[in-house]
């Protein structure tokens, strides 16, 4: 009898320990939600470029062709790239913006630019929105963005766009 006594006193004492585990844990504040969209969308329209009217620029059919600077890893570089780009370096870098900022010194601030990474979906590229802003803040005010929304291989080399290595 005396241990038929002590399994309620054993439970009914083990229940608010239960009870304090199973919280669950607060909820945490909620990670910032990326763009619905892989586009360009909080870039006015006129700072962002197609693929296929970049490709008319550079063939001189727009006037003088733009200045075109790589802002992303070197290995996507080396691998292809867009005829007459320049490697600049990567924008979320203090020497990538260095680079980019030694890249445009004595330039006009109307010569047009593009610039590009093609690394990763727009939505999550780590260089591109430094370069822009890097170019604005600098006076630029020509400087576009190549609308690459989920990489340079899928958007312009397996489209069949020129490239170079």
């Amino acid at each position: 009898m005396r241990r038929a006594g002590l399994i309620p006193f054993v439970l009914i004492g083990s229940l608010p320990f239960t009870f304090a585990c199973a919280k669950p844990a607060p909820p945490r504040a909620a990670a910032p939600a990326a763009p619905a969209s892989p586009a360009l969308s909080e870039l006015p329209p006129d700072e962002i470029i197609e693929p296929e009217e970049l490709i008319r620029t550079l063939g001189g059919d727009a006037g003088a062709p733009p200045l075109v600077l790589h802002v992303g890893p070197e290995a996507i570089f080396t691998r292809n790239h867009v005829p007459g780009a320049h490697y600049v370096g990567m924008a979320s870098t203090p020497e990538g913006l260095s680079a980019l900022q030694r890249a445009v010194q004595g330039l006009p601030h109307d010569t047009p630019i593009v610039i590009y990474c093609g690394c990763c979906p727009w939505a999550r590229c780590p260089n591109v929105r430094p370069a822009i802003h890097e170019l604005e803040r600098l006076g630029f005010t020509r400087a576009r963005v190549l609308d690459l929304p989920h990489n340079f291989q899928t958007d312009w080399a397996t489209k069949g766009l020129p490239i170079r290595k």
